[in-house]
């Protein structure tokens, strides 16, 4: 499970109606998901948007239980009101009422008496469970109880023969009256027929009993979305569309932002892996240069000496003057040329592909703890969008354990502008390629257990200060040629995202 916070800061977008709220999610998840299960956690009086929450639909028999997760998150940040939805992938006619359970009471609507809202009248025989078409029998006029059922209130008539379970062929019957309840137990409270809804009311349930007011539980799929619990004319058993509607304010502002919405979890994380063809030969050469002059280097501060080398590289990159960005620990850096293998500056620098020796000088450099924590200063400010696209190209190009690093400084950068999914994406991706990442699987424990980003930037020491490098941080060689792991809590897996 992870839970993604809403960071201060942000332009506000107004909800109002469950099509609105619906087609809000991709935008605030940063993808369309699927057979999910989503929780807006809302607080305060005005129902602010506090957190969202995306957890797969449970498993039959599991309901209890993941409901009981989702109730104590949103208990545990204290929040008042939440709006549930359902994210479901049936039969093309799954989510339409049954024709036996049309009036939703587990009755059947005579097309001579009064209209049920949202029901269709039935004509013709009315088969039982288990039971063979009875010849010969007369009609019937009134509701028909099934042998061993108990009346259900609000029934409507039946009209043609109803066949009883193991009877002989009728004729010359009498009227019967009583209702037709619906083949197995009735409902006991809204639209149970609709995919999802055992899932749905656990969870209602679950929330109701932390104390958390459930404003909406809805169901969507295909376009078209549904209510379990409203059964008034204006939530139709057989849902209406969501409509598409102009642009909204949520879509600008992530296009503004460059974060694209994807159109599932797999193509979000797909876009965090290594690319086809990666590392190259080349590549793979210039890393062991690299660090065949590392381990010869005898010289001190050679931590601080990266620093700088990365701080040029991201000031070429990025789209301002140098004398804005302040060095990582706070003294600027003047009149630094940009090195060799960066891009040249302006806007089009920010994520064009490096030289092969840069990304393995800043791959091996990144290797090293204090460059790593120093590091963590540029998943914020305006140097930001400029480190994002070097790490980026690290992520793509290098070899394992190399990610790793680049890997959890974009996850960092996620968490702390919203982006839980992406983080998690990340963090998944840094532990794929090094399963004793320490730093990882520390930030993806906040993550899963709902830390908010200042909490995490307040951990990780996110004031921006220099500091020289421990003993023995800089990786030793194994017998691989790759740095030495590092001991670290087990590498876990979750299906929980949350923002």
């Amino acid at each position: 499970m992870t839970t993604f916070q809403s960071p201060p800061g942000r332009s506000v977008v107004r909800l109002s109606t469950p099509p609105e709220i619906v087609r809000a999610i991709p935008q605030l998840l940063g993808f369309h998901p699927t057979a999910s299960l989503v929780v807006l956690g809302l607080t305060g009086r005005r129902l602010r948007l506090h957190m969202t929450l995306r957890i797969d639909l449970p498993t039959t028999g599991a309901e209890s239980e993941v409901a009981d997760q989702v109730a104590g998150r949103l208990a545990a940040e204290r929040l008042s009101a939440c709006v549930v939805v359902l994210f479901t992938e049936t039969a093309p006619d799954a989510g339409r009422a049954p024709a036996a359970a049309a009036n939703e009471r587990g009755s059947v609507a005579d097309p001579g008496s009064a209209p049920v809202p949202g029901s269709a009248p039935v004509t013709g025989p009315v088969p039982v469970s288990g039971s063979a078409p009875v010849s010969g029998s007369a009609p019937v006029t009134g509701p028909v109880p099934v042998s061993g059922s108990a009346p259900v209130s609000g029934s409507a008539p039946v009209t043609g023969p109803v066949p009883v379970s193991g009877s002989a062929p009728v004729s010359g019957s009498a009227p019967v009256t009583g209702p037709v309840p619906v083949s197995g137990s009735a409902p006991s409270r809204g639209r149970s027929f609709l995919p999802g809804a055992a899932a749905a009311f656990a969870v209602e349930h679950a929330l109701g009993e932390a104390g958390v007011e459930v404003r909406e539980l809805l169901r969507t799929e295909g376009g078209r979305w549904w209510s379990y619990t409203c059964e008034r004319p204006c939530c139709p058993p057989d849902g209406l569309p969501l409509g598409s509607g102009p642009a909204t304010l949520l879509e600008v502002l992530r296009v503004a932002a460059g974060r694209p919405v994807f159109a599932d979890r797999s193509e979000l994380v797909a876009s965090v892996e290594r690319d086809p063809g990666e590392p190259t030969d080349a590549l793979l050469a210039a890393i062991r240069a690299r660090e065949d002059a590392v381990a010869a280097d005898a010289t001190g501060n050679r931590s601080g000496r990266e620093l700088d080398e990365i701080q040029a590289l991201l000031r070429a990159a990025a789209p301002a003057t140098a004398d804005e960005y302040p060095a990582p620990d706070g003294d600027p850096v003047d009149g630094d040329p940009a090195p060799d293998g960066a891009p040249t500056g302006g806007a089009g620098g920010v994520g064009s592909p490096y030289d092969d020796r840069t990304i393995a000088r800043v791959a091996v450099a990144l290797a090293d703890l204090a460059v790593r924590d120093s590091s963590f200063a540029w998943t914020g400010g305006p140097l930001a969008d400029a480190a994002a696209g070097l790490w980026r190209e690290l992520v793509r190009r290098v070899p394992p354990p190399y990610a790793a690093a680049p890997a959890t400084l974009l996850a960092v950068a996620a968490y702390r502008r919203g982006d839980g999914a992406l983080a998690d994406a990340y963090l998944r991706r840094a532990l794929d390629d090094d399963p004793d990442y320490r730093m990882a699987d520390l930030v993806l424990t906040s993550l899963e257990n709902g830390f908010r980003p200042s909490d995490m930037e307040s951990a990780l020491g996110l004031g921006g200060f220099r500091h020289s490098a421990p003993p023995g941080s800089r990786p030793g060689r194994g017998r691989s040629g790759r740095p030495d792991q590092r001991n670290s809590a087990p590498r876990r897996t979750g299906g929980m995202d949350a923002e």
